[in-house]
């Protein structure tokens, strides 16, 4: 293993506190040891910002169509994740990844697969119309979260 590291060109230093640590032990490289051997150390990233917390609204005060959105999309996910592994799910994944293309791909396949896609493409066909045309749906679709 020594030789073949010397191949990678990795500095001798390096291998020698490989080659001498017990197999007990662990020796971490340190800032230099990086250094030594081209690795280039950026500062770490900033911590994230935390989004300001937004006041929750209760559901009755929503517009109607962010309330049928939301709940469509409640509806569609519990009917996916109702499914099990298999070409009839994959079917169903299949057109969901699909269906915003431009064009969409077809649901061109065999027994459970096909099956899968075709109900998918049932379900989300309305959805899909309402998503694209009215703006409080389309929010309420998006707003679902497990």
């Amino acid at each position: 293993m020594a030789r073949t590291l010397k191949t990678w060109r990795v500095p001798d230093n390096i291998v020698g506190k490989l080659v001498t640590t017990p197999s007990r032990d662990i020796y971490w490289l340190n800032a230099g040891d990086l250094i030594s051997m081209g690795v280039v150390i950026l500062p770490d990233p900033p911590a994230p910002q935390t989004a300001p917390s937004v006041p929750s609204v209760p559901l009755a005060n929503l517009p109607p169509m962010f309330q049928k959105g939301l709940a469509d999309r409640t509806a569609w996910e519990q009917w996916f994740q109702s499914l099990l592994f298999g070409e009839y799910r994959d079917g169903a994944e299949y057109w969901a990844g699909q269906r915003s293309l431009s064009p969409p791909g077809t649901c061109y396949g065999s027994g459970d697969f096909n099956e899968g896609c075709v109900e998918a493409k049932e379900r989300l066909d309305p959805t899909d119309r309402l998503r694209k045309s009215n703006p409080d749906y389309k929010l309420g679709w998006n707003a679902y979260g497990p």
